[in-house]
């Protein structure tokens, strides 16, 4: 009953949402672009206060913040050739954006849509620009990660799974305890410290 009545609840975008669209529109005429895109919207977040909740987010991205923001600055700036129309439409992709931000608005029983609802929303829906620079960028700071940040990435994982096993005894006497490298089986996705360090942890 309740996940019917949340279909047919009003929904309306906030006053802080609304601004960061308009913003968004001057953003991509700037540009002489016939469109607005999530990564007019999303370049427009740079305005907001600097204690703003969702800068302190993008400030914790684990990569450069200033180098994604200058690649996706550049990368929106495509030329497109086409007039600009005094009223800017949405690309499809940006009302999918749209239209999942009201989805979880409505779920959590609010009435209008905010900037949190909206900023979640890009990173659900995951084939925007802005999510392709993101993975770009995280996946370049992963392979630069030194030999030292991934074998303390490997420690943390073995002190937060104690159900790992990296040492086990050996059965001949007076031998000490031995890497077994076979037996390591770290959470999907850790990273596995090579064979040379094993021995030092």
């Amino acid at each position: 009953m309740k996940r019917f009545l949340r279909k047919f609840i009003p929904v309306r975008q906030s006053e802080e949402l609304k601004t960061l669209l308009a913003r968004a529109e001057e953003l991509a005429k700037s540009y002489a672009h016939d469109y607005v895109g999530v990564e007019h919207a999303f370049l427009c977040l740079r305005d907001l206060p600097p204690d703003h909740s969702l800068r302190s987010i993008v400030a914790q991205f684990p990569f450069d913040i200033a180098g994604f923001w200058e690649d996706l600055e550049r990368e929106a700036r495509v030329v497109t050739g086409r007039p600009v129309p005094s009223f800017l439409p949405y690309t499809p992709r940006l009302q999918q954006v749209l239209r999942i931000a009201i989805r979880t608005t409505k779920f959590s029983g609010e009435s209008r849509v905010t900037l949190p609802h909206f900023f979640g929303a890009i990173a659900r829906e995951g084939n925007s620009l802005v999510a392709h620079v993101f993975r770009r960028h995280l996946a370049n700071k992963k392979a630069e990660r030194s030999y030292h940040e991934t074998a303390a990435t490997y420690f943390t994982v073995l002190m937060t799974f104690p159900e790992v096993t990296v040492f086990a005894p050996q059965t001949e006497p007076n031998k000490a305890l031995v890497p077994t490298p076979a037996s390591v089986t770290p959470a999907a996705g850790a990273p596995v410290a090579p064979d040379a360090g094993a021995a030092h942890l």
